[in-house]
């Protein structure tokens, strides 16, 4: 399987945008996480061990996966960084081989988002578990 051709100067690919759109929803997902593993080590639930773990499965596939997509743009010479955010909307500039730009996600379609693919990576992570 080759690499997809990518222009020496110039827009970022559809492609590319898609990976510029998951460096806003990824970083979303593991604030999430991240949160409520710190309410779970201070609760005293009795399952508590169990959600721990679990939560540790998906916050290492969600930390593994923002790595893949960073290393490819790098690789691809597109550089991101933080926006401003609104009440309406998470922004995100980038770079992209001498083209800077900024890129977008509404924050009804970033939850619908973010539900989705956390619907995804728990699925992902109980798969093996059952056998």
């Amino acid at each position: 399987m080759s690499k997809p051709l990518v222009p020496k100067t110039g827009h970022p690919t559809e492609d590319e945008m898609y990976m510029i759109r998951e460096c806003i929803l990824l970083p979303a997902i593991m604030t999430m996480l991240d949160n409520e593993h710190q309410k779970q080590e201070w609760s005293s639930n009795t399952f508590k061990t169990l959600y721990l773990g679990a939560l540790d499965l998906v916050i290492d596939k969600v930390h593994k996966e923002f790595a893949v997509v960073r290393r490819e743009l790098s690789s691809r010479k597109i550089k991101t960084w933080t926006g401003d955010s609104t009440d309406f909307a998470i922004y995100i500039n980038y770079n992209c081989r001498g083209y800077d730009g900024n890129f977008f996600v509404t924050r009804d379609v970033a939850r619908a988002e973010i539900s989705l693919k956390l619907g995804k990576y728990i699925q992902d992570a109980l798969t093996p578990l059952k056998g």
